[in-house]
């Protein structure tokens, strides 16, 4: 696999996950104005108990599955069969999902309140896990990934602007929510046919994957305790206005972080590969290169959320979401600190095989956001889900960073953290000052986005930011090369 392969992976994931962040942009207000934080609570309350059972659907499998093609990736007899067994437990996990799904839904009086919305997100729980998508990355596959993605996110638009004008076009907007998802798994399972035969023709060894896939299992299980049972607890500790102020706050910190932790995910198969052939040099240049470029770009969108919080929330969901202006400066530090910990628990303990000091991470997270959350939610509501997440994510990243400090603690990235933070907070301080004179609300969001970007790579410059300046000097000499095609 050449360099030049993984740029261009690193090129189509961040594509994915920039159509990722425009796309919301562009429905999100619409969307937003027409339901009312009440219509917009209850259908991310309803997708936070789908999405459950989705995670037992899928038990992990993701990065277990990446890793295993990764690591045979020479041998295309035994890909097939790891596919095959990798998919037959995936099967038969979704089955049992479904059938709790619906015993959950007429057994518990808060789910039944809300069954014809939760059946309709259901659909997730059965085409998730069957979606295939970690064979596309294990392979990657990144731009097959990024043109289904791009297809059925605009179809998603088209059917939004169309169908949906009154808040009681709630349930059409859930199943509207779902086509981009469903659509693309569906489109890898007909696509993947035509790559890789999913016939059983011999023994499937399933027993063996067990293991591996009950730690990644539990591991997903405690991530996503901290990850969704915030809205979940705020649904049910508080109302639906409550969980609309939350998401709101939540949705652009979350897609500004899945930009930079989609360009990361195209680093697992590398690694995997550096570890399985003993190139552990070229695994820990990788992986200090990774750590800087993270900081490099989470920080200044960590500190830019902040000074742009006020605008981006009325500019994108409206006055009535003004208190949703304190959760996201609240949460964006989690640019930063979720950025980090995704990478090592996603990319370097599995490479390692060290996956159970993830495991071990996130149960304390877990367990500390659970207790957090019944703390604060009561005192603070939707307020107080945003500084438990917070407080879990720092705690998590923490624990993660003394299991690879071997790895990442070292002289130049502490030399090259403190360029970035200095470059972050002079940045942050001027750009202050300035939006102060600023009244409009696009002015200030794309006036503060551009000069930020601007005083910042001036500043990156001047402190001599050696992955940057490696950047600069990529970047002059592709175009001195196109210059000269051109002559």
């Amino acid at each position: 696999m050449s360099e030049k392969s993984l740029k261009k992976n690193a090129f189509y994931s961040f594509l994915k996950a920039f159509m990722t962040l425009i796309f919301p942009i562009i429905t999100f207000p619409y969307a937003s104005r027409i339901l009312t934080p009440e219509g917009i609570g209850k259908i991310n309350f309803a997708n936070s108990i789908v999405s459950y059972f989705v995670m037992f659907g899928s038990l992990g499998i993701g990065t277990y599955a990446v890793r295993e093609i990764t690591r045979n990736k020479d041998n295309q007899q035994e890909i097939a069969k790891t596919v095959k067994e990798i998919l037959s437990i995936n099967f038969i996990s979704t089955i049992f999902s479904l059938l709790l799904f619906f015993v959950c839904l007429f057994t518990i009086p808060k789910f039944y309140e809300y069954k014809f919305l939760l059946l309709v997100c259901g659909l997730n729980i059965f085409f998730t896990p069957l979606g295939m998508d970690w064979y596309y990355r294990a392979k990657e596959d990144f731009k097959y990934i990024t043109i289904r993605s791009f297809i059925f996110q605009v179809l998603s638009i088209f059917f939004l602007f169309i169908f949906i004008k009154t808040p009681s076009d709630l349930y059409l907007y859930a199943f509207v929510g779902i086509i981009s998802s469903v659509g693309s798994n569906l489109c890898n399972i007909i696509h993947a046919r035509k790559i890789i035969s999913l016939k059983i023709d011999k023994k499937l060894e399933l027993k063996k994957h067990l293991k591996y896939i009950f730690i990644f299992f539990s591991t997903s299980i405690s991530v996503s305790i901290y990850t969704m049972l915030d809205t979940t607890m705020v649904g049910f500790f508080s109302n639906n206005t409550q969980v609309g102020y939350y998401t709101a706050a939540n949705k652009i910190n979350r897609m500004i972080l899945g930009i930079i932790t989609a360009v990361i995910g195209v680093l697992l198969p590398r690694l995997s590969y550096y570890t399985q052939n003993n190139k552990q040099n070229k695994f820990n240049e990788l992986a200090n290169k990774s750590f800087k470029y993270i900081t490099i770009l989470s920080l200044p969108c960590f500190a830019g959320l902040i000074l742009l919080s006020e605008p981006i929330v009325i500019l994108f969901s409206g006055k009535e979401y003004t208190n949703a202006i304190i959760i996201m400066k609240v949460l964006s530090p989690l640019i930063f600190i979720v950025s980090l910990g995704v990478f090592i628990n996603s990319n370097i303990l599995p490479s390692l095989k060290k996956e159970k000091y993830g495991l071990l991470a996130v149960t304390i997270g877990a367990f500390l956001n659970f207790t957090l959350n019944i703390i604060f939610i009561k005192k603070f509501q939707a307020l107080g889900a945003g500084i438990s997440t917070l407080i879990t994510e720092s705690v998590i990243t923490i624990i993660q960073l003394l299991f690879t400090k071997k790895i990442f603690i070292n002289k130049q990235n502490l030399i090259s953290l403190l360029k970035v933070l200095c470059s972050t907070v002079i940045m942050y301080f001027f750009l202050k000052k300035i939006l102060l004179f600023i009244p409009n609300n696009i002015f200030k969001i794309l006036t503060g986005s551009l000069l930020g970007i601007i005083i910042y790579a001036l500043l990156l410059y001047i402190f001599r930011e050696i992955e940057f300046l490696n950047l600069i000097t990529q970047i002059k000499q592709k175009l001195k090369f196109k210059s000269n095609d051109i002559k």
